[in-house]
């Protein structure tokens, strides 16, 4: 290991050159710390569940990692969710966990239903539910916003 002492340059001295491992390591720690706070959705194929439904749910489930809300906002953050689609009379009609990039897909025949997310493990994000109605022929599109507990 190497130890590392800052000293004033003079005038002349050829500036020493950090070793390339330690500068790979600050790079890696440098954008992993981007990825994870910055990170948003890709306009890609959900990960989980059928990837075409003649009618159905399609959807996201987000959270968000600010304590602090900044006048440039706090963009969501996919998270993976047990996903529940229940009908008018209160029965689960299908379930699915969304993928890592919060990605979901539920068949379902036309009708009135809620769609609830819930952790896959702890209990944060907190659970969170939309309505939806799907019509027949159609994939209703949805976001749901869990709260991630922070504020």
């Amino acid at each position: 290991m190497m130890t590392w002492r800052w000293e004033r340059c003079r005038a002349g001295d050829r500036p020493t050159t950090m070793p390339k491992i330690t500068l790979i390591a600050i790079i890696a720690a440098l954008t992993e710390l981007t990825v994870s706070g910055c990170a948003t959705a890709s306009p890609s194929a959900p990960t989980t569940g059928p990837s075409r439904v003649e009618s159905g749910v399609a959807g996201m489930t987000v959270t968000t990692r600010c304590p602090v809300v900044t006048p440039s906002g706090c963009p969501p953050v996919p998270v993976a969710a047990h996903v529940s689609l229940v009908d008018a009379q209160g029965t689960t009609v299908r379930t699915v966990d969304s993928g890592t990039d919060g990605r979901f897909v539920l068949a379902a025949d036309p009708g009135a239903y809620t769609v609830t997310a819930a952790p896959i493990s702890g209990p944060l994000p907190r659970p969170a539910s939309v309505t939806v109605t799907v019509g027949p022929g159609s994939v209703a599109q949805v976001t749901i916003e869990m709260d991630s507990g922070i504020r």
